[in-house]
């Protein structure tokens, strides 16, 4: 059996939300889900459990955000066989391993994780909506012993941009 959230709203506190808000609750359910399971969780099982508590979600809706999770590193996830099992993407190895940088409407935020896979450096860009809301608009997770190459390349990327898209020390 796999665990839910206990906080669940009930199906017509969800059909009330707008469309965003239930895109932004649906979200956190599903990585409230794969936080409590951190064997991680088949996307059949999962819909199987949340039909039960009443969703009327599709298996298709369901494997759509899964999707969506994974592309913005916030999941990743294993093949067993036929079976897809979904995970959350780590746990921070101490509490000060995250940072962040602001650009406008844009952060990054840096966080230094740990999963069944190793140790990584997750880069995650957060967008604010017009409401001042953040939500994930993206990510890469690089593995922690090669970042330092990757770092080295992202610089000599730097050093080689065009002058015109550039921004760094060099232009006034």
């Amino acid at each position: 059996m796999i665990a839910l959230p206990n906080n669940i709203y009930k199906l017509k506190e969800i059909r009330a939300l707008n469309k965003e808000d239930r895109k932004r609750y649906f979200t956190t359910l599903i990585l409230e889900a794969l936080k409590l399971n951190p064997d991680g969780v088949m996307a059949t099982a999962l819909h199987s459990e949340l039909k039960r508590k009443g969703y009327n979600y599709s298996d298709l809706t369901l494997r759509k955000y899964l999707d969506l999770l994974v592309s913005v590193r916030e999941a990743y996830v294993t093949q067993h066989g036929l079976s897809m099992v979904y995970h959350l993407n780590g746990k921070l190895i101490w509490d000060g391993s995250r940072k962040n940088v602001d650009f406008g409407d844009v952060s990054y935020w840096f966080y230094e994780l740990n999963n069944p896979r190793g140790k990584f450096v997750f880069i995650q860009e957060k967008e604010k909506d017009s409401f001042n809301i953040e939500s994930v608009s993206g990510g890469i997770v690089v593995p922690a012993k090669f970042f330092d190459r990757f770092l080295h390349s992202l610089s000599d990327f730097s050093r080689n941009m065009k002058e015109d898209v550039y921004e760094g020390p060099n232009k006034n």
